[in-house]
């Protein structure tokens, strides 16, 4: 597919708890056709964006996808695993409750405040699997508009994770979160990613949260991310063959946090250093457990 000659890009940000920073969504302009990468962390009022085509979804996480519950019966073209992701509202908690899980809490067992909590996240992901289940759904690579992008896999973030390029911008979603690091689910997948993203042609970075940035500015950006999590990764890796006693004790001695809902981000990058060393065979994970028994293995 060629792409577009003249390529318009507005970026929008949308913020709401339990966000820290806000979320971006981007209208672009391209090839005579008017769509959103990304719909946001709010419900969008179809006035705010005016008339779009077609809305390309990133990946599943609510604060990128909640805005199409705003939207009457879109165009939506995603990657096969974030089909099937949001297709189904018990695949959606599955995957949002395992960082819990692997601490030990069960939210359905919870009570009170943090019960609210867990069935304001159910709320909204109903809301968005139910959009998403009436919206007209075309895979990524088959979006019936000649919207002028290229699509490819990026995970490490999320599993599902694509990134889109349209003319000179290249849509990184929350692989690339400004002024932080992003969680990672899959730090091996997440490194790949960075170099498959830097090898491909384009000059100026859309990330998922924060500013536009040109190419080298984004250089600066992942080179950091990599050292700031190789340096976590190398203490999880001093850590393990002396012996834990679970993965909670693994958070406390890597993050220095207690395991909570709100220990959430770094029990999820954990999580991702730990698919990366039992991928080279140095960890077991028991994924049964509560918490998570995590031991190392010296053969």
């Amino acid at each position: 597919m060629s792409g577009p000659t003249s390529v318009k890009v507005e970026r929008r940000e949308t913020f709401r708890f339990p966000l820290t920073t806000p979320s971006n969504f981007y209208i672009v302009d391209a090839g005579g056709e008017r769509f959103l990468v990304d719909s946001g962390g709010e419900r969008l009022d179809p006035s705010r964006v005016g008339e779009v085509s077609a809305v390309i979804l990133t990946h599943w996480h609510w604060d990128h996808s909640l805005g199409i519950t705003g939207l009457d019966s879109p165009i939506i073209c995603a990657g096969k695993e974030t089909d099937r992701v949001l297709s189904s509202l018990e695949t959606v908690l599955d995957h949002v409750y395992t960082p819990l899980r692997a601490m030990g809490i069960e939210p359905t067992g919870s009570h009170g405040v943090l019960a609210q909590f867990f069935n304001m996240i159910k709320g909204m992901y109903g809301e968005i699997v139910e959009s998403y289940n009436s919206a007209k759904r075309y895979p990524i690579g088959s979006c019936p508009l000649d919207l002028g992008l290229e699509a490819f896999s990026c995970p490490g973030h999320t599993d599902d994770h694509q990134c889109i390029i349209v003319g000179d911008y290249l849509f990184a979603g929350d692989n690339a979160v400004l002024g932080e690091s992003p969680t990672t689910i899959n730090y091996r997948d997440y490194m790949l990613t960075v170099y498959e993203i830097m090898g491909r042609e384009w000059r100026r970075l859309a990330p998922g949260h924060g500013s536009i940035i040109g190419r080298r500015e984004a250089l600066e950006y992942f080179k950091g991310v990599i050292e700031r999590k190789n340096k976590r990764m190398a203490r999880a890796l001093a850590i393990i063959p002396m012996g834990v006693e679970d993965f909670n004790d693994l958070l406390r001695r890597v993050y220095g946090v207690e395991p909570s809902p709100q220990s959430y981000v770094q029990a999820r990058t954990l999580i991702g250093y730990l698919r990366l060393l039992e991928d080279y065979g140095m960890v077991v994970v028991d994924r049964e457990a509560r918490p998570w028994r995590v031991e190392y293995r010296s053969e």
